[in-house]
């Protein structure tokens, strides 16, 4: 069965209308950057060992690059993707796939750190940061990058299925992965946290009719497989589960 560990990389403090727009000004928040490990059989049976998502770059953790006053990276210590992989005994060259499930800072800034790996990602979404701003254009403009490209929801290996989940952006992709702890269903950015739903606030969407869709796509699925419905960046959910070095399955 395939081992499932979420991963700590790190948070952001920002105003809050950056991922609420309808929320109006004077909030700030702290959200989590998750990154999740899944590890199927014995690496050195041919097993895989698959990243979803890297997290943000070091030099945007360690302060070298400044964000803006809209938002700050804090809790950084230790949270480089490869640093929190270390404490699991693991080297990049260990990650058999990188699963990106789009190309946001937060969610692809390290992905320069797995020359080795196949990169997963929705054509769509390599098509829109290709077009995209400099920093997403450099990211999948990288030619050490391997890359294996898909289209819809797809099977990439038994137990994990990759979920078209556009609307935050092109191509966004969420995950269903089963465990012997059950299943679970990483919305990613498809769904922020649960106040999103309740305001029903998509202004910060690429295409705002696309994600509520999405959104109803993630929640629809989770309740008839029963899945633990993971949010994107749910500071209050994020502290419920189990982090490496624990696990589920």
């Amino acid at each position: 069965m395939l081992q499932l560990t979420l991963l700590d990389l790190g948070n952001l403090d920002m105003d809050r209308r950056v991922i609420m727009p309808a929320s109006g000004p004077g909030g700030r928040i702290r959200i989590p950057v998750p990154g999740y490990l899944i590890r199927a059989g014995d690496p050195a049976a041919g097993g895989a060992t698959v990243l979803i998502d890297t997290g943000m770059p070091r030099a945007v953790l360690s302060g070298a690059e400044d964000l803006g006053p809209w938002m700050r990276p804090v809790d950084t210590d230790g949270a480089y993707v490869v640093d929190r992989l270390a404490e699991l005994g693991l080297h990049p060259d260990d990650v058999s796939h990188v699963v990106a499930t789009h190309f946001h800072f937060d969610h692809a800034g390290a992905l320069d750190a797995f020359p080795g790996a196949t990169v997963v990602a929705q054509r769509a979404a390599v098509e829109a940061a290709r077009a995209g701003n400099p920093r997403e254009r450099a990211i999948v403009g990288n030619p050490a990058l391997r890359w294996q490209l898909v289209e819809g929801d797809v099977e990439l290996l038994p137990g994990v299925r990759l979920l078209d989940t556009t609307g935050h952006t092109p191509g966004h992709q969420s995950l269903l992965v089963t465990t012997a702890d059950g299943p679970f269903l990483l919305a990613i950015d498809a769904i922020y946290n649960r106040a999103q739903l309740a305001a029903d606030d998509w202004g910060a969407y690429a295409d705002r009719d696309a994600a509520r869709a999405s959104a109803r796509k993630v929640q629809d699925l989770a309740a008839r497989t029963g899945a633990t419905l993971i949010y994107g960046h749910d500071a209050e959910q994020w502290a419920t589960l189990r982090h490496a070095p624990e696990r589920y399955g």
